[in-house]
């Protein structure tokens, strides 16, 4: 008797934690989610999760929060991001080559292609490189004149040697024979701080980043990373007119959202087909545009094969 009702006990329990499994995937989400960024506030990534944020949270029904996390040009959060909790009230931007930039160059604590999950790519902008309204060096060609003639007393202001900003002035100085000094800040905003301070020459960054400083006439930009002028900033040429090829994929700055790996299929699709809604809906879009940046959605697999192409391009670009 003591054995049959010992079962009994057990079978209940099983029916009762089953369903409840069953439906905290079902419910999801019921509580708040934080939506992670490796950068500090006020950086290009940080207004592209700002805009994207109200956007998840309508689309999934839950309040969705903007957490920074800035620190080793985005790598402290991406390894904070593969060690959390897989339940999908963790998410955070993944960006692309900056994350490309640490595998190669930097021994990891987590493996980007085994510990996260991407959902796929939001957002992307292109990189600048900016100076202040103030500077006596109004064009591409007078910084690198000025670079070449007197080597490594240039300087430019990159948020860390793992990350876009470093890739982009490298590939200039590869590009042109110019030798730049880097001085490395920890976000964006102290580097801006500085360069409108008139403390550094120039620095670079996304135009998301840039435009609000160019269209109040602070900041100048001296060209951008796209093939084809931007329509909102048509004076400004890009580097492939200027003969500046940057490095395979280095012009654009892919924002793609991610979690940790291990998130029950349920709610990765949920949230996958959010996204998808969301980066093809107008209002979007147009909120995103008038960063000076856009909506630019590749699924989570193509993401993930474009992560593993830059990886090997900067382990190239670095040996060479």
């Amino acid at each position: 008797m003591k054995i049959w009702t010992a079962w009994v006990a057990v079978a209940l329990a099983m029916a009762v934690s089953l369903p409840s499994l069953a439906s905290a995937e079902d419910s999801y989400p019921n509580r708040p989610i934080e939506l992670w960024v490796g950068y500090s506030a006020g950086s290009g990534t940080d207004a592209h999760a700002r805009v994207l944020a109200p956007a998840l949270s309508e689309a999934l029904g839950a309040s969705v929060v903007v957490v920074n996390k800035g620190g080793a040009g985005g790598l402290s959060m991406w390894s904070e991001l593969a060690h959390a909790k897989p339940d999908g009230y963790t998410l955070g931007i993944i960006n692309f080559p900056a994350l490309a930039t640490g595998i190669a160059t930097t021994k990891l604590s987590f493996d980007p292609f085994k510990d996260l999950t991407y959902f796929g790519n939001a957002t992307a902008d292109a990189v600048t490189l900016a100076v202040s309204a103030q500077s006596p060096y109004k064009s591409i060609d007078a910084v690198v004149e000025a670079a070449k003639k007197n080597p490594g007393k240039l300087s430019v202001g990159i948020t860390g040697r793992t990350s876009q900003d470093f890739l982009t002035a490298r590939s200039i100085e590869k590009e042109t024979g110019a030798k730049f000094k880097y001085v490395v800040f920890p976000g964006n905003n102290e580097g801006i701080n500085a360069l409108l301070g008139g403390h550094i020459d120039m620095m670079t960054m996304v135009t998301s980043t840039a435009a609000n400083f160019y269209s109040s006439g602070q900041m100048d930009m001296l060209a951008v990373g796209v093939d084809e002028r931007m329509p909102d900033f048509p004076k400004v040429p890009t580097f492939k007119e200027k003969g500046i090829n940057l490095f395979g994929g280095g012009a654009l700055n892919y924002k793609a959202l991610g979690a940790p790996a291990g998130l029950p299929p349920e709610i990765q699709a949920k949230i996958s087909d959010a996204l998808v809604k969301i980066v093809k809906d107008p209002n979007f879009a147009a909120k995103v545009k008038a960063m000076g940046s856009f909506a630019y959605y590749m699924d989570g697999p193509s993401f993930e094969k474009l992560g593993e192409n830059q990886a090997q391009l900067v382990r190239q670009f670095v040996q060479n």
